[in-house]
């Protein structure tokens, strides 16, 4: 879970965590908070995580991505990252030519959600931490 704080109506700092989760086939992302003050709660379930929700959750969580046990099977993965995420072609190409197992996905959730894809395909997969260099 990740989190960010926020001004509550009351005057206190409080905190929103949120998450996202592959279930039953969709990602679903879950946001929650409590004021410790006064009380205030409410939370919610809503599709993907987007925007700087992702950004933030990435940034807290790290990035995933999925590791094939057969190079040949990277056609099927990029089949399901071109259809689900938008992969461009240029990010296809540049998968095709190296010889790296490891694709980027994005968040743990978006990773298992691609490892559930493939399995109509039959493709083993493995979900992994990315570490990915950040540049200043």
């Amino acid at each position: 879970m990740s989190f960010y704080t926020y001004q509550c109506p009351c005057g206190s700092e409080a905190k929103v965590w949120f998450g996202d989760r592959c279930y039953y086939g969709q990602i679903m992302t879950s946001l929650s908070s409590r004021c410790e003050n006064c009380g205030a709660a409410w939370e919610g379930d809503d599709g993907r995580i987007t925007g700087n929700l992702r950004v933030m959750h990435l940034e807290q969580e790290g990035t995933w991505g999925v590791q094939l046990s057969n190079l040949k099977d990277r056609v099927w993965v990029l089949k399901i990252m071109r259809e689900e995420f938008n992969f461009s072609m240029n990010d296809a190409r540049t998968f095709v030519k190296t010889n790296n197992d490891v694709l980027k996905v994005g968040t743990k959730a978006e990773s298992y959600y691609v490892q559930d894809k493939l399995k109509f395909y039959q493709v083993n997969v493995s979900i992994t931490q990315v570490y990915v260099k950040l540049e200043n």
